[in-house]
């Protein structure tokens, strides 16, 4: 899902596990945040100690990129990867892009779900 890259960053949702652990080179730092219903419902990844894991809150919608803010992530660049639900997905590539000034073909975001529909309805 990601190509070469000096560093990576994951975010997403529960639906994101999948792509999270594919990183091309092992030595490549990585940093990133997955949202989940608590600590049972966290997926085991190859990287986890690379995450920061944190509870899903329903009240408070946009979440996601206020964690991604919150990640103190360095001014070098690299690749991001944003998988989830739709809104919290685009909400956060226009953190990245336009907050953060990143290219926008070096973040790769994927909206699997939306409120009220399933899969990619």
């Amino acid at each position: 899902m990601l190509g070469s890259a000096p560093r990576h960053l994951f975010v997403g949702d529960g639906t994101a596990s999948v792509a999270m652990p594919r990183v091309p080179d092992p030595a490549t730092p990585v940093r990133g945040t997955a949202e989940t219903s608590g600590p049972d419902d966290r997926p085991p990844l190859p990287r986890a100690a690379d995450l920061l894991w944190y509870d899903r809150d329903p009240v408070a919608p946009g979440g996601l990129v206020a964690v991604v803010r919150a990640l103190g992530l360095p001014g070098e660049p690299g690749r991001a990867c944003v998988v989830g639900e739709a809104r919290a997905v685009r909400a956060t590539r226009r953190h990245r892009v336009a907050g953060r000034g990143r290219p926008r073909r070096a973040v790769t975001v994927r909206p699997f779900w939306r409120p009220g529909r399933t899969g990619t309805d």
